[in-house]
């Protein structure tokens, strides 16, 4: 009996049977013709049949009986190879431990085992299906092993590599079990993965027919197709349809056919190694060229010259980095030396994890950088005025807080825009003025004005700072903040205050102006009066004593009259011109004190000269003037007599020059405005005159040459004042 791994009798054989079986039939015919013609010969001759005929007779007879004995062997041997093959004889398989029943095999038992035909993608088989048990296969032809890769027995076989289940795919397990188990119409059909004896993965079509055994217990009879090319050729109509996909969602909608002479983009795919594979016209419009042109060219090949290595090394990083997206901005030039801007957008391919090539979208965005290099340029003009501008500009939320400080803030603050940023505007705001700002940056939301403050800078001291605020809006009209233009105008304010200072100086001038000169020119004007009468010129004592005191008037009001253009031309400094020489200072002070020395016969005045060198180089008639005003005012102030100390000393390369009395010496208010212009100290007690502008010219003139002067004083004890000049260098000449 063959076997099922057997193969059945070549074609060959059975041919050869069957013509053995036909040449015996016709010999038989031949003979049984034979015999009936020598019958109705005889017959006919009415003549007995001869010994030679008899002879022929039994040799056909012969022949006749061998032909039907083989014939009929030929018969047997056709039968029995036409008798179905036993059928393999198979035992359940091994159940898992819940499962208490075993699957009892379907043998068919009217079909015959289909001819073996080599490389066939399909196979017949038999799955029988039972409650709590895995399915089984009971039955496989013989193509199993071409196309799997096992023989029918392992599949069949009463072990654990035997289950058909074993076989399927991890991914596909769950669902073909579960509709192998809910099969019970018919027909079935399920697709699904199995592996072979080398590991490989084929797709099946399981086509058959649920056949029940009982009520729980069926079996399915059917067909596996190998259908693993179908499924490759499905995966990748479906890759190219994706790409597609992917290609028309990311093209622009504005792709119209009307727009097409007009168009700014184009789509594109490549392969691994980056050349086109596919452009459309729309792209190949752009470069004026033909799409054949640009097919199996490099990306890179489209840019200029200079761009091209870069271009291809960052095409080249997508794919070894396996970067799902790139964007690339370069130059292009057309076929009329044009250049235009092109980006690039390309999104990597791939098949598995493996990159097999880009496709993507090409935009002309030649407009857009022309805008974007105006926006830059604007952008780079405006930074300039702010980065030389000494106002700061400043962007205040609706909180209070510097969202932006221009960099003029470096010059203006002395702190960096990001120290400034983030932070309160009244930080920085001098303590007496914040709470002003606060309240003034809250009107400011509402109706926007003008703030003054002072402000801390860098090195710590303050400034003066005007703020003017523009209210800011958003796109929907919303409140954002405040737009501050800040200004430094301390010089302003300090000019202010001199303004002021002056004002109330001019008051204070014009009042002791008005009684110093008035009194002098009262007295010149009465005995002037006097003199014209008849009794005066005839006394001549009188006449004379008269005309004394109006030369002595007149001379104090030319020197109030000098001293106002001295204070003048001081302060325009430009006007004042020095003679300078070298001045030996305690000739000088000798020389102006001898007269006070002779005239004053309540003081006595003492002069001081330390050994050393006291020449500097100075106008000699204004450092009269300053030495003649302190021994002055040392003798207005010391109403009732005293000592008075005149005394030189040198220290280092500085000369000092003090004068001290024991007067009435000065309060601690009077000591800050001691040099300022017609500023008196206040003499009611004392009835010390003068114009108030002796010191503040004593002064200027010691700052002409490069000096200082200094005072200390004790109220009712006496006041020392010193003046501090460089002393006289002079330059050796050159040794011949």
């Amino acid at each position: 009996m063959q076997s099922l791994r057997e193969p059945i009798k070549p074609l060959e054989n059975r041919v050869a049977a069957r013509l053995v079986a036909l040449i015996g039939g016709l010999l038989t015919i031949a003979v049984v013709l034979l015999h009936l013609t020598v019958i109705v010969v005889s017959s006919q001759s009415g003549q007995h049949v001869t010994a030679a005929s008899a002879l022929v007779l039994l040799v056909f007879d012969t022949l006749l009986i061998s032909a039907l004995m083989l014939s009929l062997l030929v018969g047997v041997v056709n039968y029995l190879q036409k008798q179905p093959a036993s059928p393999i004889q198979s035992t359940p398989i091994a159940v898992v431990p819940a499962m208490q029943s075993e699957v009892q095999p379907h043998i068919p038992t009217d079909c015959n085992p289909l001819p073996y035909i080599p490389h066939s993608p399909a196979v017949v088989c038999t799955l029988a299906v039972a409650p709590d048990q895995l399915p089984r296969m009971i039955h496989i032809g013989m193509e199993a092993e071409h196309i799997f890769g096992y023989p029918p027995l392992a599949w069949t076989a009463n072990n654990e590599n035997g289950q058909w289940y074993t076989h399927l795919h991890l991914d596909d397990r769950a669902r073909v079990l579960e509709q192998v188990n809910s099969s019970r119409n018919e027909p079935f059909r399920c697709q699904y993965r199995l592996i072979t004896a080398n590991k490989e993965t084929v797709w099946v079509d399981h086509i058959g027919k649920v056949v029940p055994d009982s009520d729980q217990h069926f079996h399915i009879d059917g067909i596996m197709i190998d259908i693993t090319a179908h499924k490759a050729a499905e995966a990748e109509l479906s890759f190219y349809q994706d790409q597609l996909r992917q290609l028309i969602e990311r093209s622009p909608q504005e792709r119209s056919t009307s727009e097409m002479p007009q168009v700014t983009s184009g789509i594109f795919t490549t392969n691994r190694d980056g050349q086109f594979t596919y452009v459309d016209s729309a792209f190949a419009r752009m470069l004026n060229n033909q799409p054949s042109r640009l097919i199996m060219r490099h990306c890179s090949d489209i840019a200029v010259p200079d761009w091209r290595p870069s271009l291809r090394a960052q095409l080249e990083h997508q794919f070894a980095s396996h970067t799902l997206e790139l964007g690339l901005e370069f130059p292009i030039e057309t076929h009329t030396g044009q250049y235009r801007w092109v980006q690039l957008l390309s999104t990597l391919v791939l098949d598995g994890e493996q990159p097999v090539g880009l496709h993507g979208i090409i935009y002309d965005t030649t407009m857009r950088k022309i805008a974007s290099e105006v926006v830059r340029e604007s952008e780079r003009k405006l930074q300039r005025i702010t980065d030389t501008m000494t106002d700061v500009i400043v962007q205040i939320d609706t909180e209070g807080i510097v969202r932006y400080a221009s960099p003029s803030s470096r010059n203006t603050f002395g702190y960096d825009p990001e120290a400034l940023e983030n932070s309160a505007f009244t930080q920085f705001v001098h303590p007496d003025d914040a709470a002003f700002v606060a309240a003034a940056l809250q009107g400011t939301f509402a109706d926007a004005e003008r703030i003054e403050c002072r402000y801390r800078v860098g090195d710590g001291s303050y400034i003066w700072l005007e703020a003017i605020g523009n209210l800011l809006f958003n796109d929907e009209g919303n409140l954002e903040g405040l737009i501050c233009g800040c200004r430094n105008i301390t010089e302003r304010k300090q000019a202010e205050q001199e303004l002021s200072e002056l004002n109330r100086l001019k008051s204070e001038f014009l009042s002791t102006a008005a009684h110093e000169l008035r009194t002098p020119l009262t007295t010149i004007h009465g005995f002037s009066e006097l003199l014209m009468l008849p009794q005066i010129k005839a006394d001549a004592a009188r006449h004379d004593h008269f005309i004394q005191l109006i030369h002595e008037q007149s001379t104090f009001l030319a020197l109030l009259i000098d001293d106002l253009l001295d204070l003048s031309r001081l302060e325009a400094k430009r006007q004042l011109k020095l003679s300078l020489e070298a001045v030996r200072m305690t000739e000088l002070i000798d020389e102006v004190a001898l007269p006070f020395v002779e005239s004053s016969t309540e003081h006595h005045i003492e002069i001081v000269h330390e050994i050393g060198d006291s020449v500097v180089m100075g106008d000699p008639l204004r450092l009269i003037q300053v030495v003649r005003n302190l021994i002055s005012n040392a003798v207005k102030y010391s109403p009732t007599g005293g000592d008075i100390l005149i005394s030189t000393q040198v220290v280092g390369d500085m000369m000092h020059i003090s004068v001290q009395d024991h007067g009435i010496g000065l309060k601690l208010e009077d000591m800050g405005h001691l040099f300022e212009k017609f500023y008196r100290v206040n003499t009611s007690n004392t009835a010390v005159g003068g114009t108030g502008l002796g010191l503040a010219i004593s002064k200027l003139i010691v700052e002409l040459h490069h000096g200082n002067i200094e005072v200390t004083s004790e109220f009712g004890v006496g006041s020392t004042f010193t003046v501090i000049l460089p002393l006289y260098r002079a330059t050796p000449e050159p040794t011949p």
